[in-house]
């Protein structure tokens, strides 16, 4: 319950925005991702970028796998993260190639950058 209220309800409450909660009718932000060990932190801690199924935004998808978007008939590009072909709602190479331009190679430098092609 303290895990789900740090990345909840805390948050929220800082940035003075609507508590988030589960409601029929409701919009809903939320990620769907196999459960790698039995402790639910660990999850969090353990999971590749590559290994999240969706992650939906108002209750839309804007990140996945690409049978899960195909299965929603998303609109969006095709993209490889970590090996895996995914699907995003955004066109990550587009605006990679942008912010690299912008920050003359910076990031090329960082982990999670590499990831993503």
């Amino acid at each position: 319950k303290e895990i789900c209220a740090m990345v909840t309800s805390i948050p929220a409450e800082i940035f003075q925005l609507e508590i988030p909660s589960i409601q029929v009718g409701k919009p809903a932000d939320f990620w769907i991702t196999p459960a790698k060990d039995e402790a639910y932190l660990d999850n969090l801690i353990k999971i590749e970028s590559s290994e999240i199924s969706g992650v939906f935004v108002n209750g839309e998808i804007r990140y996945g796998n690409l049978d899960v978007a195909k299965s929603l008939e998303a609109k969006g590009f095709g993209i490889d993260v970590q090996g895996q072909g995914k699907w995003c709602a955004y066109d990550i190479r587009k605006l990679k190639k942008r912010i690299e331009a912008k920050s003359k190679g910076v990031c090329g430098e960082n982990s999670l950058w590499k990831k993503i092609s």
